[in-house]
């Protein structure tokens, strides 16, 4: 078994270079995460098919293309198309409606910008790596003890044959 060891694959997605750069700074000392910026939302859909199992993404992809979606609407596109990636918002804005939307739209939370953000996002993505990878680990004892089961069945199915067609073979 791995044990915890699986790498997984962060999309961070920002209009904004120097918070990309910041947040994949914050995160690279985790050699667990292979991490991939975007500098809009639409660049990261078109890049879904590689599957990363989080996405930080920002809330206002719109301030520097105005006609770029924001990220309620990549969210939901996110859920639509890949329900299964985890998801989390951040935004420079400490609003309650806007952390309430994020998470109305599936969301798996909703950081602040700013140095604890950075912090609660590397602590967050750590959990999901450490929860994914025991999921994936108890899947993987799961299968070995079917195979086991499996077998056992099969050699007690194959005595149980010998017995009934060579008994001389099990007389003690």
């Amino acid at each position: 078994m791995r044990f915890n060891r699986k790498s997984m694959s962060v999309f961070l997605v920002d209009d904004d270079p120097m918070h990309n750069k910041a947040m994949e700074h914050n995160l690279s000392s985790n050699p667990f995460l292979k991490i991939k910026k975007f500098g809009s939302g639409e660049e990261c859909l078109e890049n879904l098919n590689e599957n990363p199992k989080i996405i930080v993404l920002d809330y206002h992809l719109d301030s520097i293309d105005k006609k770029a979606m924001n990220g309620i609407h990549i969210l939901k596109q996110i859920k639509k198309r890949k329900p299964a990636i985890t998801v989390i918002m951040l935004s420079s804005q400490e609003s309650l409606s806007v952390a309430k939307n994020s998470i109305k739209y599936d969301a798996y939370d909703y950081i602040v910008k700013g140095e604890s953000g950075m912090l609660r996002a590397n602590h967050l993505i750590n959990n999901i790596r450490k929860q994914s990878n025991t999921e994936s680990d108890l899947n993987e004892y799961r299968v070995y003890s079917k195979l086991l089961a499996g077998i056992v069945i099969l050699i007690i199915t194959f005595t149980l044959t010998l017995n009934h067609f060579y008994p001389e073979l099990f007389s003690f």
